[in-house]
């Protein structure tokens, strides 16, 4: 029998939170996070990385390589053009983790 899959969406601040820690401390539930999928593109696929800076510039990392998220979210949330440009690199490969883990999670 396939197991059920819940997905929980919503605004900033209308509890997704709560309700995922209920169905992992309740129920043992795995979850599978968008956002850190977001983050592990960015931060572990140095491809996502070099067509971020490409895309946005150097000022947009640090000596280290590593991207200056408050200063990009300024940036996108004020300007869709630049939000979308962002989406096109960093959602194919968020999606990818998604899905590996939702197959591993079953």
């Amino acid at each position: 029998m396939e197991k059920l899959k819940i997905g929980i969406t919503g605004g900033i601040g209308c509890g997704q939170s709560s309700v995922v820690k209920l169905l992992q401390d309740n129920h043992g539930a795995p979850v599978v996070s968008m956002d850190q999928a977001g983050r592990d593109a960015v931060e572990e696929h140095l491809e996502v990385r070099r067509q971020l800076r490409r895309a946005f510039g150097d000022s947009f990392f640090d000596a280290d390589g590593n991207l200056h998220r408050a200063r990009l979210a300024q940036l996108i949330f004020s300007d869709p053009a630049q939000r979308q440009k962002l989406n096109d690199i960093v959602h194919p490969v968020m999606l990818q983790i998604v899905w590996e883990e939702l197959a591993a999670a079953m």
